[in-house]
């Protein structure tokens, strides 16, 4: 805690009252994370057209600043050494899954259950990976190129 508050210039008194002990912070992380992706694939899924292509957009667009994925990549690295780190990762991830399911399920009522809810996991794999081949110095026309794959991985459940 007190590297946080050395980080926001403020007193590890005021850390702790606004954010309580560590593990109170670590659920408050990742409550923050877990909005803003989630609201990222629901404010693109919201908008009028294909909703494979408004899902695509979701995953690789602009909607989810790379530091929050930094932030996640932090947290995947703490969670090999905290059981309760990785429960709240595991419980994230499966929410995202699921939500991509659910979009895939709607943009493409007649794929397969088992087929789609692979491909969603594989998809949602290759999004969550951008963001860290980007933070290496890969150029951005790699998430365009990771974006088309996950296009055409969706198009396999047509």
């Amino acid at each position: 805690m007190e590297r946080v508050a050395d980080e926001a210039g403020v007193t590890r008194g005021l850390v702790r009252h606004y954010l309580g002990n560590r593990d109170e912070a670590v659920r408050a992380v990742m409550t923050h994370v877990r909005e803003l992706y989630i609201e990222a694939i629901q404010a693109s899924l919201a908008a009028e057209g294909d909703k494979v292509e408004l899902l695509l957009e979701g995953l690789f667009g602009d909607g989810v600043p790379t530091e929050l994925d930094w932030v996640v990549d932090t947290l995947f690295v703490a969670a090999t050494r905290d059981a309760q780190i990785a429960e709240m990762l595991r419980s994230f991830y499966l929410e995202l899954e699921n939500t991509v399911d659910a979009a895939l399920a709607e943009a493409l009522p007649s794929a397969d259950k088992r087929a789609r809810k692979e491909v969603a996991f594989a998809v949602l794999s290759i999004a969550a990976m951008v963001s860290d081949f980007e933070a290496i110095g890969l150029p951005a026309s790699r998430r365009r190129a990771a974006r088309a794959a996950a296009g055409r991985l969706i198009d396999t459940l047509r």
